[in-house]
């Protein structure tokens, strides 16, 4: 269903964004911590900590979901979690789906 197809790929989207402004957000944090408002020896430790606790998210995910940790693969991720979602909503038959759009 192209419906369910748009719909995911907008809440995919959505969902990046939202990654991206959050660590975009940190990084930002970090700098202005940094080199305005204290030094880095001040903030080195918070970054090391943050630094690890995102590699851990980033391996939690390639393990839970078999998809490298970068925009593609949490893109592909949400796109088919909300696909699947909403076909489930609409009441659409997936097995179908896939035979009709095999072309078999």
């Amino acid at each position: 269903n192209l419906y369910c197809q748009e719909r995911g790929k907008l809440r995919a989207e959505k969902r990046v964004k939202a990654f991206t402004a959050f660590f975009t957000l940190q990084f930002l944090g970090f700098n202005y911590l940094t080199y305005i408002t204290y030094s880095w020896d001040i903030v080195e430790p918070f970054v090391c900590v943050t630094g690890f606790i995102d590699m851990l998210i980033g391996s939690l995910f390639y393990t839970k979901v078999g998809r490298i940790w970068d925009i593609g693969g949490i893109t592909e991720y949400y796109q088919d979690k909300m696909f699947k979602k909403l076909v489930k909503t609409q009441q659409i038959d997936l097995k179908k789906y896939e035979y009709y759009k095999a072309g078999i």
